[in-house]
């Protein structure tokens, strides 16, 4: 976000064309400033965003309403452009890595309920041992400790669940909808 923030005194326009944080530092990378940019990085920023994108970026920085940034905060800027992609690549090897290590330790699982609620599920209960061996409600209620007995005390209703609803990011992934208890 501080990249877009920052780059965005000098291209304001950007981040709206590419809203993804790895193509955004890609393109900060490769643009650099906007009011030098050549056939080469026209090249360049094509391969990385693609054509329809590219055109759109070399269009809009024509016309740009940013103002120009010093050599030092565009030095800077870049740095943190290759920090950005960095972190976007590991953070890319990390789900990777996750997927593979939840397939091969319960395949099941992961196939079910995704690779992220799995770990939670199997590190959360302390064993895929002790998660095979658990009732279903337990499981239900995984990280929702705290609001149950709360609502116990103060006679209230129960949450249905935390771990297997949380993260929703395993069904972008998926790209399904939610159909909660439905297997």
């Amino acid at each position: 976000m501080r990249l877009k923030e920052w780059y965005g005194w000098h291209f304001p326009e950007l981040p709206k064309v590419l809203p993804d944080a790895a193509l955004f530092a890609a393109a900060v990378r490769i643009v650099r400033n906007r009011e030098e940019m050549g056939a080469e990085a026209e090249e360049e920023l094509t391969a990385a965003v693609g054509s329809d994108k590219a055109h759109e970026v070399v269009a809009l920085a024509r016309s740009s309403m940013g103002c120009s940034l010093a050599t030092e905060d565009m030095e800077q800027v870049l740095k943190l452009a290759h920090r950005v992609e960095t972190t976007v690549a590991d953070i890319a090897d990390a789900e990777k890595a996750l997927q593979t290590s939840a397939d091969a330790a319960c395949p099941t699982l992961s196939a079910v309920v995704g690779p992220e609620v799995a770990g939670l599920l199997v590190s959360r209960q302390g064993g895929l041992r002790n998660l095979a061996a658990a009732p279903a409600s337990t499981i239900q209620i995984l990280g929702a400790e705290k609001a149950l007995f709360r609502a116990l005390k103060q006679r209230k209703s129960t949450p249905l669940m935390l771990l297997l609803r949380t993260p929703s990011s395993a069904l972008k992934q998926r790209k399904c909808t939610p159909k909660y208890g439905l297997i």
